[in-house]
């Protein structure tokens, strides 16, 4: 039987966060821009043509959000680990890509970022 790899993307996902070793970074939430790629089964959602056999990336945008503006890191490697790991232990997914940005954080750099990727 061959084996199942989709990708499900979702890319500019804008939330804030508590982000930063310096003071200044500290004491208000920041911007940061999340790209996901998720690896996932899609057949059976194609199939059915219903949300009970696909991952609900409404519900997962919604939830993680709200993980991320409750965050508190110092690195954006540790924020990246974080969402991979809240991801795979959330939702159905055999693994994830994430990259985590922070925009304008540095004088004539346009982002700082991240990216990773984690397996069940």
């Amino acid at each position: 039987m061959k084996r199942c790899e989709d990708i499900l993307s979702i890319k500019g996902f804008h939330s804030e966060s508590v982000l930063g070793i310096y003071d200044w970074e500290r004491h208000a939430l920041r911007p940061v821009i999340i790209n996901l790629d998720i690896s996932i089964c899609a057949s059976t959602a194609a199939k059915s043509d219903t949300i009970s056999d696909a991952l609900d990336y409404a519900l997962l945008i919604e939830k993680l959000d709200q993980f991320i503006r409750l965050s508190r890191f110092n690195l954006i490697e540790s924020l990246a680990e974080h969402i991979a790991n809240f991801i795979l232990d959330n939702f159905p997914c055999s693994g994830v890509k994430v990259e985590v940005i922070k925009p304008n954080i540095i004088n004539k750099v346009e982002q700082i970022s991240i990216c990773i990727e984690r397996q069940r």
